[in-house]
């Protein structure tokens, strides 16, 4: 008889997918032990992932799509009055996101074999950004020639920023890694500083 997926399974997967590769790394994280931590037989996970690759691909989307939706949440209808305020939101929450979930980025991320790549985990966030980027144009707070090209840029800029700051042997340091992003944001986009610089 044939299994069928039962809703929720996926999610639990991905739960302990989390937990286990926060402790054990990608490398040496198996199947076994993610099926063992969300209590199911190993066929399951089958159901929902073809490989262990294919599953760190999943966490992968799921950072992207929760990223790419912070974004796409600051445009409102009206779109945002602050500009270069929102851009600092957005940035804090960023930074916020990666310091409580350094080990998981850390195996996720930055591990070589998942599946469609780097682009492929990327583009949903660089979409967003290009959106944000373009309504903040027709509302003349930014002087934007090419608002793909430029999300591409500042995706790639912050994110390498973030990874830096972050294995600093003294720790992360949040308020300067979020000040030098913000700023390096503002001057890309040629947005006016609105009083939200560097405390």
């Amino acid at each position: 008889m044939a299994r069928t997926r039962t809703p929720g399974r996926r999610e639990a997967l991905l739960a302990a997918a989390q937990r286990v590769l926060t402790t054990q790394g990608v490398e040496k994280a198996t199947i076994d032990e993610v099926t063992a931590a969300a209590g199911m037989a190993k066929g399951t996970f089958y159901l929902y992932f073809q490989s262990k690759s294919d599953l760190v691909a999943a966490m992968r989307r799921e950072f992207a799509a929760e990223l790419a939706g912070a974004v796409a949440g600051s445009i409102t209808s009206d779109g945002p009055h602050d500009w270069p305020g929102t851009i600092r939101q957005l940035l804090e929450s960023a930074a916020d996101s990666y310091l409580a979930n350094l080990p998981l980025h850390e195996a996720v991320l930055y591990h070589g074999d998942a599946g469609e790549g780097e682009a492929g985990w990327t583009a949903e966030i660089v979409r967003a950004l290009e959106g944000f980027i373009t309504a903040g144009s027709k509302a003349g707070a930014f002087t934007v020639d090419d608002p793909e090209f430029t999300a591409v840029l500042l995706f790639d800029a912050i994110h390498g920023l973030f990874h830096h700051a972050l294995h600093q042997p003294q720790g992360p340091d949040r308020q300067r890694v979020v000040d030098a992003a913000w700023q390096l944001s503002v001057r890309a986009l040629s947005c006016q500083d609105s009083g939200h610089g560097a405390s």
